[in-house]
């Protein structure tokens, strides 16, 4: 990518790019994602974006493999693409994407690196949610934090120049006076942070640490990429100590993310989560404490300290049946989560079969439209006298080739309209519905009764989400 910086400083607007496909994601019309390569020990990203138009033209060069782009990109493609360079406001480059070489690979190291390290984790009896969900951290689709039962010692590893530092730092401020929290930075620049980071998990149990976060923020590609190393998830998996993680933006999910125990979407969130959380159990064990100082001093009888020893054994027993019951809620919420998830998950798959039946019911309609009228206007030129006849042109002379070419410009118009309307039917419509589907069940109605490119487009613009 270095090149390509040099490139557009010198004046050279259109380049050529090669690299792996990360992050394909729709944006608008169109659609982006992330051409990354390794330079040395480094790895680089340029953001590139491909116009609803362009992405239409390469689509159709995909469907020659039998595959479509988003199917390519998805699986880690490696490939070749020329565009032109850009800014953006914040000063970033990306490129405008014009055209994609012929020679292009599936399967590129970065994704079966990712690939290799889920099998892993799945080995680590990780729960499949946290796995295969894109969705997983605290807030998101009804998960919530499991802070350890003893939480008195925290560690808090993150970059030295992290900006989410300070505002994990910022949400955690007055906690100290109950809590020990202890920050140990590290360069993010720096080739042995890997191995400190994967290291530091096996000492904080021998520290006696109760909980260790992992903070991060936002930041470019090339610096969160280091949190998809197989060794720093495999560490957190494999940690006695439960880590949490803070990593990346709202969207992002890395594999430490998936490793941890639980994890947020930002440093704030997490360090909000923290506090919260302390000063809950400051306010329960200063309760506690009030009502059990009637009974601070122990009797000194024997029938008093008798009975002192029952409640004792009582207390405890209540105690044990609280643990598993604690237990029992855990298991039962991430069974709930499971159902959720799943749940959700057949919800998408359901909606986009319909989208997809829709689809395939619209162009078959429209293609055969297009043969009647092609094989309308053979007729029309194979028995030229009859109908010309009937409509009250003379059989030859000027007339006749006058609906002759009547006939052979309302077919080419025909077939070119209804062309244009396939073409129209992957976006979505931009005008909206005057009576709208008013839910999901009313956009299922509306998806199986459709016939027509526009009704498609609409069953596109209103196809339901999960929010």
């Amino acid at each position: 990518m270095t090149a390509t910086q040099q490139g557009f400083n010198q004046g050279q607007p259109f380049r050529v790019v090669s690299g792996e496909c990360r992050k394909f994601r729709r944006l608008g019309a169109g659609w982006t994602f992330d051409l990354a390569a390794t330079e040395g020990t480094m790895p680089h990203a340029l953001t590139c974006r491909i116009s609803g138009k362009q992405f239409r033209t390469i689509n159709s060069y995909f469907r020659q493999f039998a595959l479509s782009v988003e199917e390519a990109m998805k699986v880690g493609m490696v490939l070749e693409v020329q565009g032109k360079l850009g800014l953006t406001g914040a000063g970033h480059l990306f490129m405008d994407v014009e055209k994609i070489a012929e020679s292009f690979t599936l399967n590129g190291p970065m994704y079966l690196q990712d690939k290799s390290t889920l099998n892993k984790l799945r080995q680590e009896k990780l729960p499949t949610v946290r796995l295969s969900g894109s969705a997983i951290h605290c807030g998101q689709v009804g998960y919530y934090p499991e802070f350890p039962a003893a939480l008195k010692t925290i560690l808090v590893l993150a970059p030295a120049d992290s900006e989410g530092l300070s505002d994990f730092q910022g949400e955690v401020r007055g906690i100290e006076r109950h809590v020990r929290v202890t920050y140990k930075t590290f360069q993010q620049s720096n080739v042995d942070s890997t191995e400190m980071i994967a290291s530091t998990f096996s000492k904080a149990a021998e520290t006696g640490y109760d909980l260790i976060f992992i903070v991060r923020g936002g930041g470019s590609w090339n610096s969160l990429r280091a949190y998809e190393h197989p060794s720093i998830a495999l560490a957190i998996a494999r940690s006695e100590v439960p880590v949490a993680t803070a990593i990346g933006h709202r969207n992002n999910t890395s594999m430490s993310d998936r490793a941890a125990c639980f994890s947020f979407t930002t440093p704030s969130a997490a360090g909000k989560a923290l506090s919260t959380e302390v000063w809950k159990r400051t306010r329960r064990g200063a309760a506690g404490s009030s009502r059990s100082a009637v009974v601070s001093e122990k009797p000194s009888d024997e029938k008093s300290a008798s009975s002192w020893t029952k409640q004792e054994t009582t207390l405890l027993h209540l105690k044990d049946q609280l643990a598993a019951s604690g237990k029992e809620t855990i298991l039962a919420r991430k069974a709930q989560e499971d159902s959720v998830f799943l749940s959700h998950q057949a919800f998408r798959t359901h909606t986009q079969d319909l989208l997809e039946f829709a689809d395939a019911r619209v162009r078959l309609i429209s293609r055969v439209v297009s043969v009647f009228t092609l094989v309308l206007g053979v007729l029309l030129a194979a028995y030229l006298a009859t109908p010309a006849h009937f409509l009250g042109f003379s059989p030859s002379g000027l007339q006749r080739a006058i609906f002759f070419g009547l006939a052979v410009v309302s077919c080419v118009a025909a077939l070119w309209w209804q062309s244009k309307l396939r073409k129209a039917m992957d976006r979505p419509s931009v005008r909206p519905m005057q009576h709208p589907p008013a839910d999901a069940i009313a956009w299922r109605a509306m998806s199986k009764r459709v016939r027509s490119p526009r009704g498609l487009r609409h069953v596109r613009r209103y196809m339901p989400t999960l929010g």
